[in-house]
């Protein structure tokens, strides 16, 4: 079992749905293809639509949706992070995402996006301060 973190709001829904979104006006301009490739640019193939993305880790997670500019607007949208169970032969593993089936994954429970980004932040810092 690998825990899993996904960006969705708390009924499932993931970001991508709505493309007039207000956090996703906060990456519009940048070079997309390269910071937030499609499934099948990022080596997952063709996806079915029972299956969900997310992260396996709250870094990676962190370094897809970026910025506090778009952290906020992400929970402005209503998402949050759940965070799944799910069965290693479930998990198909791409460069930065990964997807997996929801059906047999396990939602453990569901946080803050802008409280995990803002204690991200703090740790980040206390940790420089310690390393001088």
């Amino acid at each position: 079992m690998t825990l899993i973190y996904r960006v969705e709001t708390e009924y499932g829904t993931g970001p991508y749905v709505s493309y007039d979104s207000a956090w996703l006006q906060t990456i519009v301009g940048k070079e997309l293809a390269k910071t937030h490739p499609s499934p099948s640019a990022s080596g997952l193939g063709y996806t079915k639509h029972t299956e969900i993305f997310g992260f396996e880790t709250i870094t990676d997670l962190l370094s897809w949706f970026s910025g506090e500019d778009t952290i906020r607007a992400l929970e402005a949208d209503g998402y949050g992070v759940r965070v799944y169970d799910v069965p290693d032969k479930h998990i198909t593993y791409g460069l930065q995402q990964l997807k997996f089936p929801r059906d047999a994954a396990g939602g453990l429970y569901f946080e803050s996006i802008s409280k995990l980004y803002f204690e991200r932040q703090t740790y980040e810092v206390d940790n420089t301060d310690h390393e001088m």
